[in-house]
């Protein structure tokens, strides 16, 4: 379930979209892409944590004095958006010490409930973005290109076996060296 390739679309295609994710698809907003769609994300949000994690500030309501800032989880706060024809979802980069098992297992809970959500959209569920040789394998040494492509496949696989389209946005940023 590949997306199959198409002729180039301008910004008005994602109107009747929404982005759901981690802190890679917090960037949407914040270098002003498809500013006319909808995104709910996070930074930390994992496949284990995506479906519990209160991470996002409810707009409009003031907290009491002493008292923390309501938040929700990603999809009570999707849940405004409703309905959307596109869904896309990027979620994984955060999960790369689960098992495959266990990454899958929460990533299906999500797709799940996505499905409930937006039960007439199309669902894209995009690959995990590779990291840069060097800088990251300095800091986190697990955290490498080849256990990326690994996972990729799983959620390509994951995303065909779900009915739903796996978007390759890994291969479109890799350089010769795959980083």
């Amino acid at each position: 379930y590949a997306v199959p390739p198409s002729a180039a679309v301008d910004a008005s295609y994602f109107a009747d979209a929404i982005f759901l994710g981690d802190s890679i698809t917090t960037g949407i907003p914040l270098y002003h892409v498809a500013d006319n769609a909808a995104v709910v994300a996070a930074t930390g949000i994992n496949p284990d944590n995506i479906n519990t994690k209160a991470c996002i500030k409810v707009q409009g309501v003031e907290p009491q004095e002493g008292e923390e800032e309501p938040r929700v989880t990603i999809l009570e706060a999707a849940a405004q958006y409703a309905p959307r024809k596109k869904v896309y979802i990027m979620l994984g980069g955060n999960g790369l010490g689960f098992d495959t098992q266990t990454f899958l297992a929460g990533y299906k809970r999500f797709l799940d409930s996505v499905k409930g959500l937006f039960p007439e959209a199309v669902i894209y569920l995009q690959s995990i973005t590779p990291v840069v040789d060097g800088y990251v394998n300095e800091i986190l040494p697990e955290l490498n290109n080849e256990l990326i492509n690994t996972y990729n496949q799983e959620i390509m696989e994951f995303a065909r076996r779900e009915g739903v389209y796996y978007l390759d946005v890994a291969s479109a940023l890799k350089d010769e060296t795959g980083a």
